[in-house]
């Protein structure tokens, strides 16, 4: 027992470690994955091309099995739901979505970017418009970190935008580092998957109980008078 529970604290703990990733934007984007000490991405490594596999001829039992598939696909497709489904799935799918609010948002705060660095050279075609594009870069651009910020963490380190006079259009240059732990994301899906199945269990059995009511009406307006 006590091993068992040092295992599952051993995993608890490595999940417990956030994911890295490492983008910087300069000119290219580059993006590196890291956990722990292991790589697990890297954009500039070069990608190895693998050999074209031959074609293999399909037989005839696997071309009437693919056109069975097609054909019944095609049927499916033409069963179009009717409006008061249509309604239902839009109700459910409502309501599901204001209960997974609050998990959602959650998850995204323990989403972070660290160590964000932007370095932003703003010319134009003159010095009246560079400093026109100077004013509207920096109200994106902070506005856009206000807003982020209230979504997800962010640790900024540090914002430079600089009007270029001699340039007459807008670079920029950005790093920032994005954590994220994998016990959160699998906390959060289990939690997610809780309140759809309840919310779904709820509506099936909603579905059941207004479709007896609707039958015994039914059998009650029918039933001849004495």
């Amino acid at each position: 027992m006590t091993t068992f529970l040092l295992v599952v604290a051993i995993i608890l703990l490595l999940l417990s470690i956030p994911v890295r990733f490492h983008i910087t934007v300069d000119g290219v984007v580059t993006l590196w994955v890291k956990w722990l000490f292991f790589t697990l991405y890297n954009s500039q490594k070069p990608k190895k091309e693998k050999p074209p596999k031959p074609k293999k001829e399909k037989s005839k039992k696997a071309k009437a099995k693919t056109d069975k598939v097609k054909k019944d696909k095609a049927k499916k497709e033409k069963q179009n739901p009717s409006l008061e489904q249509i309604k239902e799935y839009a109700d459910l799918a409502i309501t599901a979505s204001k209960k997974c609010f609050k998990p959602v948002r959650k998850l995204l705060k323990r989403i972070s970017f660290a160590e964000i660095y932007l370095l932003v050279l703003v010319g134009g075609k003159d010095a009246h418009q560079a400093a026109l594009n100077y004013g509207k870069v920096n109200f994106a651009v902070y506005n856009t970190i206000n807003s982020l910020n209230g979504i997800f963490t962010l640790k900024v380190k540090q914002v430079e935008i600089t009007p270029a006079f001699h340039k007459e259009d807008i670079d920029f240059k950005m790093h920032t580092i994005i954590k994220f732990s994998p016990l959160s994301g699998i906390l959060a899906a289990f939690n997610l998957g809780f309140i759809a199945l309840k919310e779904y269990i709820s509506y099936t059995k909603n579905k059941k109980t207004h479709k007896e009511d609707k039958n015994n009406g039914a059998e009650q307006h029918t039933e001849p008078s004495k």
